[in-house]
């Protein structure tokens, strides 16, 4: 769910700045969920639910959702290159409110805390940094 709600956001007027630097795959920008295509350019991003853990209040139930956000560029592109792209995303990601996406799922969003970036460049030779993200919802009544 998180992955859908990011992957959203991503696609959004507000990662303008973001998705102008990416490649194209089907004329539109390079954001995945779970996997890059094969006819994809980069440099591309993969959104990746990771999971969470269910907490609640007295009368309401929540959760505390991860999902991993890959900036991956190809052979020839510089790590530095491919790390201001990631830290662009995680600039945009970082305490943002994701209402209305999350709304629309069933929830408030109580917050979205993005780690910095980390170099998780693929042995292949792409490189690649990963954004973990840490969404906190309360189920809406």
């Amino acid at each position: 769910m998180i992955a859908e709600i990011l992957y959203k956001l991503l696609n959004s007027d507000q990662a303008a700045p973001i998705t102008g630097q990416l490649g194209q795959y089907s004329g539109t920008p390079a954001v995945f969920t779970n996997k890059i295509p094969d006819q994809s350019h980069f440099p591309a991003i993969v959104i990746s639910d990771g999971g969470g853990a269910d907490w609640s209040t007295r009368d309401s139930r929540g959760a505390q959702a991860t999902a991993d956000i890959q900036v991956y560029g190809d052979k020839q592109m510089s790590l530095a290159l491919v790390h201001e792209l990631a830290k662009l995303v995680y600039l945009l990601v970082d305490r943002h409110n994701l209402w209305p996406w999350i709304e629309e799922a069933g929830f408030y969003n109580l917050g979205c805390i993005a780690d910095f970036p980390m170099d998780t460049s693929d042995p292949l030779g792409f490189p690649g940094y990963t954004i973990k993200t840490h969404v906190q919802v309360l189920e809406i009544k």
